[in-house]
């Protein structure tokens, strides 16, 4: 009998104990689910970052912001740069067409005035071609030239020394008053000889001064006034003086210097004509 109710004690305790560990494992359980109901209705909270990793983040932020301006700076100062480049090329342009509308400009004055003095140019020729003198029938000449005390001396048309001897000669080459671009030069002695149109007739020549008059008549009574413009001295072979120069002119010479070695020239510009 001891022995039975020995083992119905064990077999009470034993039915307890899975009591206790079933109730305990339930409770466990319904704490689990009750947990997760929990974590699932309650919202999930971010876990504080550390200090290190907060520094670091703004370092790299503050490093992609410093990124960002220096870019932004760039493409302003290229921007910057190209609008100036725009605008030096655009005033370079301007600068350009208004040099050549410039030149353009001179380029038609000087056209202009090259025209205008073609006219005037043919003006004046029409109008000494038309003021020019009737050509004489013949190359009879008379001068004056009221400082040197020459008044209507005849002038012939040759310097050979039998000419010279009587009166003053015209180089024949040389041409004559009423010839574009003449230079009409005439020749005779200072003393001559005694008794003939040749005697002292040039020895006042000499005292000519510039500005003084000269006059030459044609046999058809056309005068030509002149006015002395330059006065040479130079050497028998200096044939050159009796070139044309371009200009209407007249020269007298005569002998001068040591022994009659030199000569002196004078020369008068042609300012006129007049009809007898």
């Amino acid at each position: 009998m001891r022995r039975i109710g020995l083992y119905s004690l064990i077999a009470l305790a034993s039915l307890a104990l899975v009591g206790v560990l079933a109730a305990g494992i339930g409770v466990a359980l319904n704490n689990d689910d009750q947990a997760k109901v929990k974590q699932a209705s309650t919202p999930t909270v971010a876990e504080p970052e550390s200090p290190e990793t907060t520094e670091e983040t703004k370092k790299e932020e503050t490093k992609e912001e410093k990124t960002k301006e220096d870019t932004k700076k760039e493409e302003t100062e290229e921007e910057t740069a190209n609008e100036e480049q725009q605008a030096a090329e655009q005033q370079a342009a301007e600068q350009q067409a208004a040099q050549e509308q410039r030149w353009r400009e001179l380029a038609e004055q000087r056209e202009a005035e090259e025209r205008d003095a073609a006219q005037r140019r043919a003006a004046e020729q029409q109008a000494a071609e038309e003021e020019q003198p009737a050509v004489p029938a013949n190359t009879a000449l008379s001068l004056s030239a009221p400082t040197a005390g020459i008044q209507n001396d005849p002038v012939t048309n040759s310097i050979a020394e039998g000419v010279l001897a009587t009166g003053a000669g015209k180089i024949p080459s040389t041409g004559f008053p009423w010839q574009s671009g003449a230079n009409t030069f005439i020749a005779a002695h200072v003393y001559g000889y005694p008794g003939t149109g040749s005697w002292q007739q040039f020895a006042r020549v000499p005292n000519m001064g510039m500005g003084d008059p000269i006059y030459l008549t044609d046999s058809n009574g056309t005068t030509y006034e002149y006015q002395v413009s330059e006065i040479l001295t130079v050497a028998p072979t200096d044939v050159w003086v009796a070139e044309s120069t371009g200009q209407n002119i007249v020269s007298l010479q005569t002998c001068v210097g040591p022994n009659w070695s030199q000569r002196m020239v004078v020369r008068g510009t042609l300012v006129g004509t007049s009809q007898a």
